[in-house]
């Protein structure tokens, strides 16, 4: 998503344990999946899981240093 479209979202605490708890789940599940295709999904998980991460870390910061 290009920063101009990023809607600033305040995150709680809740929302972060939530997210690092589904990371988690996202990189034993793609640890434990056979080789080939079936590793797809549970990659799609990590990504977006890592993503959701990423996206609260950016929302803090941004409300921390009052960038729009």
């Amino acid at each position: 998503m290009p920063p101009e479209a990023a809607v600033l979202t305040t995150f709680s605490q809740q929302e972060w344990v939530e997210a690092q708890t589904e990371l988690t789940e996202a990189r034993q599940a793609l640890a434990a999946a056979p080789a080939g295709i079936a590793r797809q999904a549970p990659f799609d998980r990590g990504l977006e899981a890592g993503r959701r991460c990423t996206e609260i870390i950016h929302g803090w910061l941004a409300d921390k240093l009052d960038f729009d």
